[in-house]
C-alpha cells in the first residue's frame, strides 16, 4: 500500500521507452530505495554464495573456487541495488563482448574472400583489407550513390574526389580510413600515424587499380575515376534499356 501512490504515475503499457525510464527514474525515490536496497541485499548474499564454489554449497573453504571472481569490482560508493546491476553487468560483458566479436566476423566476412575484414581467428589479427573486387564495388556505388545522378537523364557516373569517398564510406557504412576513431582513446600520434599509413595503403591499391591518379599534391583534389564509366552518348536510344 505504501508504493502503490508511487506506480500509480507510470504508462500503462508496460513495454514502452517511457515505462522504462519511469521506472528507473523510481529508483532515486527515499520509501522504494528502503525496498530496493533490502532485496538487493539478499540477492547480494545469495550470489556470493552461489560463487563460493561450483557447488555453491560452501562447506569446505579449502577446496572453494570461485566461479565468478568480482574482487576487481569497487563497488564501495554504489547503493546495494546498484552494486547488483555491477555484479549482473560484469558476469555477462564477455558474453557480450564475444557475441560482438563474432557478428563483426561475420558481416565484416573474415572468411571470405570478398569480405572487409582480414585476418586469422585472433581479432588483433584484423584488418580492413577489401579485395580489389569489393573496392571495385564501392567505387563503382559511390559513383551512382549521390543525388547529382541520375539515370532517367542519361547521365554518366563522374570521377570524385578522395575526400567525397572516404566521407562517403564513413557516412554510408562507418568505415573510418583516414583518421582514428574519436572518443575511443585512439588520440595518441601512433594512432595519426597508423591511420596516414592507412589511407596511402589505400591509395596505392586504388593506384594499382587504375582507378587513382595523384596529378596533385592537393589531397583535396585528387580524383577517383569509377572503373566501369563509359563515354557519354549522343544517341538518345543509348539510354533507354
Amino acid at each position: 500500500p505504501k508504493l502503490r501512490p508511487l506506480l500509480a504515475n507510470l504508462p500503462k503499457v508496460d513495454a514502452t521507452p517511457g515505462y522504462l525510464q519511469a521506472i528507473m527514474t523510481l529508483s532515486d525515490d527515499p520509501v522504494l530505495q528502503v525496498h530496493m536496497d533490502a532485496l538487493a541485499g539478499h540477492d547480494l548474499s545469495r550470489i556470493n554464495e552461489a560463487n563460493a564454489s561450483p557447488n555453491g554449497d560452501g562447506e569446505d573453504e579449502d577446496l572453494q573456487v570461485p566461479i565468478h571472481d568480482f574482487d576487481h569490482l569497487d563497488t564501495r560508493d554504489l547503493s546495494l541495488h546498484e552494486q547488483i546491476v555491477e555484479l549482473l553487468y560484469d558476469t555477462q560483458v564477455t558474453k557480450t563482448r564475444e557475441g560482438i566479436l563474432r557478428w563483426v566476423s561475420s558481416v565484416g566476412g573474415s572468411k571470405s574472400k570478398y569480405g572487409l575484414i582480414n585476418g586469422r581467428a585472433d581479432r588483433r589479427s584484423w584488418a580492413y583489407a577489401p579485395p580489389n573486387d569489393l573496392l571495385t564495388v564501392l567505387i563503382q556505388l559511390r559513383a551512382i550513390d549521390y543525388k547529382g545522378w541520375s539515370p532517367a537523364r542519361g547521365a554518366n557516373p563522374e570521377p570524385f574526389s578522395v575526400p567525397e569517398f572516404l566521407e562517403w564510406l564513413e557516412d554510408r557504412f562507418g568505415i573510418i580510413v583516414d583518421r582514428p576513431p574519436a572518443g575511443l582513446g585512439f588520440d595518441g600520434p601512433e594512432h595519426m600515424a597508423a591511420a596516414r599509413d592507412n589511407l596511402r595503403a589505400m591509395l596505392r591499391r586504388l593506384r594499382q587499380m587504375g582507378v587513382f591518379e595523384d596529378q596533385s599534391d592537393d589531397f583535396s583534389v585528387q580524383t577517383l575515376t569509377p572503373p566501369y564509366m563509359e563515354p557519354a552518348s549522343t544517341d538518345p536510344s543509348a539510354h533507354l534499356a
